[in-house]
Protein backbone atom coordinates (compact mmCIF):
# COMPACT_ATOMS: atom_id res chain seq x y z
CA UNK A 1 0.00 0.00 0.00
CA UNK A 2 1.40 3.44 -0.99
CA UNK A 3 1.44 6.68 1.00
CA UNK A 4 -0.63 9.08 -0.72
CA UNK A 5 0.40 12.72 -1.45
CA UNK A 6 -0.52 15.59 0.97
CA UNK A 7 -1.09 19.11 0.21
CA UNK A 8 1.88 19.70 2.19
CA UNK A 9 4.07 17.10 -0.02
CA UNK A 10 2.60 18.55 -3.43
CA UNK A 11 3.99 22.42 -2.29
CA UNK A 12 7.63 20.81 -1.44
CA UNK A 13 8.19 18.90 -4.86
CA UNK A 14 6.99 22.05 -6.45
CA UNK A 15 9.15 24.94 -4.57
CA UNK A 16 12.00 22.05 -5.27
CA UNK A 17 11.42 21.89 -8.59
CA UNK A 18 11.02 26.27 -9.14
CA UNK A 19 14.15 26.37 -7.21
CA UNK A 20 12.29 28.63 -4.60
CA UNK A 21 13.14 26.40 -1.56
CA UNK A 22 15.33 23.00 -1.29
CA UNK A 23 13.48 19.92 -0.45
CA UNK A 24 15.88 19.77 2.77
CA UNK A 25 15.14 23.03 3.68
CA UNK A 26 12.52 24.37 6.39
CA UNK A 27 10.30 26.39 4.35
CA UNK A 28 9.57 29.94 5.56
CA UNK A 29 5.94 30.74 6.09
CA UNK A 30 5.22 33.15 3.88
CA UNK A 31 6.20 31.36 1.31
CA UNK A 32 4.39 28.24 2.23
CA UNK A 33 1.24 30.62 2.25
CA UNK A 34 2.42 31.95 -0.73
CA UNK A 35 2.06 28.38 -2.29
CA UNK A 36 -0.92 27.22 -0.65
CA UNK A 37 -2.58 30.41 -2.05
CA UNK A 38 -1.45 29.81 -5.63
CA UNK A 39 -2.27 25.95 -5.51
CA UNK A 40 -5.96 26.74 -3.99
CA UNK A 41 -6.50 29.92 -7.21
CA UNK A 42 -5.45 26.40 -9.96
CA UNK A 43 -7.90 24.33 -8.44
CA UNK A 44 -10.58 27.30 -8.45
CA UNK A 45 -9.69 27.76 -12.02
CA UNK A 46 -9.41 23.95 -12.86
CA UNK A 47 -12.43 23.48 -11.16
CA UNK A 48 -14.71 26.25 -12.93
CA UNK A 49 -13.36 25.02 -16.47
CA UNK A 50 -14.35 21.51 -15.85
CA UNK A 51 -11.14 20.02 -15.78
CA UNK A 52 -11.36 17.91 -12.91
CA UNK A 53 -13.56 15.08 -13.76
CA UNK A 54 -13.78 13.82 -10.16
CA UNK A 55 -15.62 16.42 -8.66
CA UNK A 56 -18.77 16.01 -11.66
CA UNK A 57 -21.66 14.60 -9.76
CA UNK A 58 -25.46 13.59 -10.59
CA UNK A 59 -28.94 13.80 -9.30
CA UNK A 60 -32.28 12.86 -10.34
CA UNK A 61 -35.42 13.88 -9.77
CA UNK A 62 -38.93 15.14 -10.58
CA UNK A 63 -38.73 18.90 -10.77
CA UNK A 64 -42.17 20.46 -8.87
CA UNK A 65 -41.66 24.06 -10.05
CA UNK A 66 -40.14 25.99 -13.21
CA UNK A 67 -37.64 27.87 -10.52
CA UNK A 68 -36.25 25.41 -8.28
CA UNK A 69 -33.44 26.24 -5.53
CA UNK A 70 -30.59 23.53 -5.93
CA UNK A 71 -27.54 23.37 -3.23
CA UNK A 72 -27.21 22.81 0.19
CA UNK A 73 -28.60 23.45 3.43
CA UNK A 74 -27.12 26.69 5.58
CA UNK A 75 -28.34 27.65 8.94
CA UNK A 76 -28.65 31.24 10.17
CA UNK A 77 -25.28 32.08 12.23
CA UNK A 78 -27.43 32.78 15.29
CA UNK A 79 -29.40 29.29 14.65
CA UNK A 80 -28.11 26.37 16.86
CA UNK A 81 -28.17 22.71 15.47
CA UNK A 82 -31.27 21.81 13.47
CA UNK A 83 -32.02 18.14 12.56
CA UNK A 84 -32.80 17.46 9.31
CA UNK A 85 -35.04 14.52 7.96
CA UNK A 86 -35.85 13.96 4.54
CA UNK A 87 -40.12 12.63 5.48
CA UNK A 88 -42.00 13.29 8.05
CA UNK A 89 -42.41 9.69 8.94
CA UNK A 90 -38.20 9.69 9.79
CA UNK A 91 -38.73 12.36 12.70
CA UNK A 92 -37.67 11.10 15.52
CA UNK A 93 -39.67 10.41 18.84
CA UNK A 94 -40.20 13.75 20.78
CA UNK A 95 -39.68 11.84 23.53
CA UNK A 96 -35.80 11.34 22.92
CA UNK A 97 -35.17 14.74 22.35
CA UNK A 98 -35.28 17.70 24.59
CA UNK A 99 -37.35 20.94 25.16
CA UNK A 100 -37.02 23.37 22.37
CA UNK A 101 -34.82 21.29 20.12
CA UNK A 102 -35.67 21.60 16.22
CA UNK A 103 -36.69 19.12 13.59
CA UNK A 104 -37.29 20.21 9.65
CA UNK A 105 -38.27 18.26 6.83
CA UNK A 106 -36.86 18.44 3.89
CA UNK A 107 -39.53 17.21 1.50
CA UNK A 108 -42.20 19.64 2.97
CA UNK A 109 -40.25 22.60 3.94
CA UNK A 110 -42.03 22.32 7.40
CA UNK A 111 -40.36 22.96 10.71
CA UNK A 112 -41.11 21.48 14.48
CA UNK A 113 -40.29 22.66 17.56
CA UNK A 114 -39.60 20.24 20.66
CA UNK A 115 -42.14 21.29 23.55
CA UNK A 116 -42.19 20.07 27.02
CA UNK A 117 -45.61 19.02 27.99
CA UNK A 118 -46.96 18.42 31.80
CA UNK A 119 -44.96 16.16 33.40
CA UNK A 120 -42.63 14.40 31.20
CA UNK A 121 -44.09 13.98 27.64
CA UNK A 122 -43.00 15.91 25.17
CA UNK A 123 -44.50 16.71 21.74
CA UNK A 124 -43.92 18.96 18.12
CA UNK A 125 -44.91 22.18 17.70
CA UNK A 126 -44.80 23.38 14.19
CA UNK A 127 -42.87 26.46 13.40
CA UNK A 128 -44.58 28.58 10.73
CA UNK A 129 -41.84 29.84 7.63
CA UNK A 130 -39.14 27.40 9.04
CA UNK A 131 -37.08 27.64 6.11
CA UNK A 132 -36.99 31.85 6.40
CA UNK A 133 -36.30 31.83 10.37
CA UNK A 134 -33.52 28.78 10.53
CA UNK A 135 -31.81 29.15 7.25
CA UNK A 136 -29.69 31.30 4.84
CA UNK A 137 -30.38 28.40 2.34
CA UNK A 138 -32.95 26.42 2.22
CA UNK A 139 -32.76 24.38 -1.22
CA UNK A 140 -35.78 22.63 -3.26
CA UNK A 141 -33.42 20.10 -4.24
CA UNK A 142 -30.28 19.49 -2.13
CA UNK A 143 -27.25 19.05 -3.37
CA UNK A 144 -23.91 19.51 -1.13
CA UNK A 145 -20.90 21.26 -1.96
CA UNK A 146 -22.04 22.55 -4.97
CA UNK A 147 -19.81 24.38 -7.31
CA UNK A 148 -21.91 24.75 -10.66
CA UNK A 149 -24.33 22.81 -12.72
CA UNK A 150 -23.07 21.91 -15.91
CA UNK A 151 -25.76 20.17 -17.76
CA UNK A 152 -29.23 19.47 -17.37
CA UNK A 153 -31.54 16.43 -19.06
CA UNK A 154 -34.95 15.05 -18.92
CA UNK A 155 -36.83 12.33 -19.61
CA UNK A 156 -40.36 11.13 -19.82
CA UNK A 157 -41.84 9.45 -16.67
CA UNK A 158 -44.92 8.00 -17.84
CA UNK A 159 -44.39 7.13 -21.77
CA UNK A 160 -45.27 3.49 -22.74
CA UNK A 161 -41.90 1.08 -23.05
CA UNK A 162 -42.17 1.55 -26.75
CA UNK A 163 -41.70 5.32 -26.77
CA UNK A 164 -38.31 7.32 -26.39
CA UNK A 165 -37.31 6.79 -22.52
CA UNK A 166 -33.51 8.26 -23.40
CA UNK A 167 -32.35 11.29 -21.38
CA UNK A 168 -32.63 14.39 -23.64
CA UNK A 169 -30.59 17.45 -22.92
CA UNK A 170 -31.93 21.00 -21.94
CA UNK A 171 -29.67 24.04 -23.41
CA UNK A 172 -28.03 26.46 -21.85
CA UNK A 173 -29.18 30.52 -22.11
CA UNK A 174 -28.08 33.09 -20.31
CA UNK A 175 -30.55 34.22 -17.83
CA UNK A 176 -30.63 37.54 -20.09
CA UNK A 177 -32.20 35.71 -22.83
CA UNK A 178 -34.32 32.77 -20.75
CA UNK A 179 -37.37 34.90 -21.75
CA UNK A 180 -36.46 35.33 -25.48
CA UNK A 181 -36.92 32.08 -26.02
CA UNK A 182 -41.14 31.48 -25.26
CA UNK A 183 -41.76 28.74 -27.88
CA UNK A 184 -38.82 26.85 -26.43
CA UNK A 185 -39.09 24.51 -23.93
CA UNK A 186 -35.50 22.79 -24.51
CA UNK A 187 -33.77 24.95 -22.63
CA UNK A 188 -32.33 26.09 -18.84
CA UNK A 189 -30.92 28.41 -17.43
CA UNK A 190 -28.97 29.25 -13.66
CA UNK A 191 -28.81 31.90 -11.26
CA UNK A 192 -26.05 31.93 -8.30
CA UNK A 193 -27.56 32.55 -5.14
CA UNK A 194 -24.96 32.91 -2.83
CA UNK A 195 -21.54 30.39 -2.48
CA UNK A 196 -23.66 27.25 -1.46
CA UNK A 197 -27.09 27.48 -4.06
CA UNK A 198 -28.13 28.04 -7.59
CA UNK A 199 -31.34 28.55 -9.08
CA UNK A 200 -32.63 26.36 -11.84
CA UNK A 201 -35.00 27.69 -14.17
CA UNK A 202 -36.74 25.55 -16.58
CA UNK A 203 -39.88 25.79 -18.96
CA UNK A 204 -43.55 25.32 -17.56
CA UNK A 205 -44.19 22.70 -20.35
CA UNK A 206 -41.57 20.45 -18.55
CA UNK A 207 -43.51 20.54 -15.63
CA UNK A 208 -47.00 20.24 -17.35
CA UNK A 209 -45.91 16.98 -19.70
CA UNK A 210 -44.50 14.64 -16.77
CA UNK A 211 -40.86 14.73 -16.71
CA UNK A 212 -37.30 13.22 -14.95
CA UNK A 213 -34.52 15.22 -14.83
CA UNK A 214 -30.87 14.35 -14.07
CA UNK A 215 -28.55 17.69 -12.99
CA UNK A 216 -24.87 17.52 -13.56
CA UNK A 217 -22.74 19.85 -11.49
CA UNK A 218 -19.20 20.14 -10.22
CA UNK A 219 -18.28 20.32 -6.37
CA UNK A 220 -16.44 22.91 -4.64
CA UNK A 221 -13.16 21.41 -4.06
CA UNK A 222 -11.25 22.70 -1.36
CA UNK A 223 -7.53 22.21 0.55
CA UNK A 224 -5.60 23.38 3.21
CA UNK A 225 -2.24 22.28 4.01
CA UNK A 226 -3.21 19.00 5.65
CA UNK A 227 -5.48 17.64 2.87
CA UNK A 228 -4.33 14.25 1.71
CA UNK A 229 -5.05 13.84 -2.52
CA UNK A 230 -7.16 10.87 -2.62
CA UNK A 231 -7.50 11.38 -6.35
CA UNK A 232 -6.16 9.75 -10.19
CA UNK A 233 -2.19 10.08 -10.25
CA UNK A 234 -2.56 12.14 -13.46
CA UNK A 235 -4.55 14.89 -11.59
CA UNK A 236 -1.45 15.35 -8.96
CA UNK A 237 0.95 15.88 -11.40
CA UNK A 238 -1.17 18.45 -12.86
CA UNK A 239 -1.52 20.54 -9.44
CA UNK A 240 2.42 20.03 -9.06
CA UNK A 241 3.20 21.10 -12.60
CA UNK A 242 0.84 23.89 -12.40
CA UNK A 243 1.91 25.26 -9.14
CA UNK A 244 5.54 25.25 -10.44
CA UNK A 245 4.56 27.09 -13.14
CA UNK A 246 2.92 30.01 -10.81
CA UNK A 247 5.79 29.70 -8.38
CA UNK A 248 8.33 30.69 -11.05
CA UNK A 249 6.39 33.26 -11.83
CA UNK A 250 6.00 34.67 -8.46
CA UNK A 251 9.65 34.05 -7.54
CA UNK A 252 11.83 34.37 -10.49
CA UNK A 253 14.57 31.98 -9.95
CA UNK A 254 14.79 30.53 -13.94
CA UNK A 255 15.28 32.36 -17.20
CA UNK A 256 12.24 33.39 -19.22
CA UNK A 257 13.43 30.09 -22.01
CA UNK A 258 13.06 27.38 -18.75
CA UNK A 259 9.43 28.99 -17.70
CA UNK A 260 8.74 28.54 -21.45
CA UNK A 261 9.64 25.01 -21.12
CA UNK A 262 7.61 24.56 -17.60
CA UNK A 263 4.49 25.99 -19.42
CA UNK A 264 4.59 23.61 -22.13
CA UNK A 265 4.86 21.26 -20.19
CA UNK A 266 1.82 22.08 -18.18
CA UNK A 267 -0.11 23.13 -21.37
CA UNK A 268 0.57 19.17 -22.43
CA UNK A 269 -0.48 18.20 -19.25
CA UNK A 270 -3.49 19.77 -19.40
CA UNK A 271 -4.77 18.80 -23.00
CA UNK A 272 -3.70 15.38 -21.84
CA UNK A 273 -6.69 15.85 -19.07
CA UNK A 274 -9.41 17.77 -21.35
CA UNK A 275 -8.86 14.78 -24.11
CA UNK A 276 -9.41 12.12 -20.82
CA UNK A 277 -12.44 13.43 -20.92
CA UNK A 278 -13.75 13.64 -23.98
CA UNK A 279 -12.57 10.54 -25.63
CA UNK A 280 -15.29 8.60 -25.11
CA UNK A 281 -17.87 11.15 -26.84
CA UNK A 282 -20.03 10.35 -29.86
CA UNK A 283 -21.43 11.96 -32.43
CA UNK A 284 -24.84 11.62 -32.80
CA UNK A 285 -27.72 12.34 -35.23
CA UNK A 286 -31.51 11.96 -34.89
CA UNK A 287 -32.35 10.37 -38.53
CA UNK A 288 -35.62 8.21 -37.81
CA UNK A 289 -34.06 5.45 -35.88
CA UNK A 290 -32.79 7.51 -33.45
CA UNK A 291 -29.66 5.37 -33.70
CA UNK A 292 -26.42 7.18 -32.12
CA UNK A 293 -23.54 7.34 -33.93
CA UNK A 294 -19.85 6.85 -32.88
CA UNK A 295 -16.57 8.27 -34.03
CA UNK A 296 -15.66 6.37 -36.75
CA UNK A 297 -18.35 6.62 -38.78
CA UNK A 298 -17.61 10.30 -38.02
CA UNK A 299 -14.15 10.15 -38.88
CA UNK A 300 -14.68 8.52 -42.18
CA UNK A 301 -17.89 10.76 -43.05
CA UNK A 302 -20.00 7.60 -43.11
CA UNK A 303 -22.71 9.28 -40.93
CA UNK A 304 -23.62 11.89 -43.57
CA UNK A 305 -25.26 8.78 -46.01
CA UNK A 306 -27.64 8.04 -43.45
Amino acid sequence: MHNRKTVRDLIVDALDQARVVKRNQPIPGDIFVSALMLLQNRLAEYGNTNYLQFLRKELNFIPTKAAMTIGEYLLKDEIEDVILVETEDEKPNPMTLQDGDKVFVKNDHKGYRVRRNSGSSYTYVPVDDADVIWFDNCPDIEADNLQEVTRVFIRPINSPATYDRNWHELKFVAYEDFYDYDRQRNIFTVVPEGDTCQKLMIREQVLNMGYEMKVVYNEHYEIDENTVFNIPAQFISLFTAALVVDLARQYPRMNDQTVALLQDRLSKLEENVRRSSSVNKFIGRDVQTLTPLNYDSFADGSYLGL
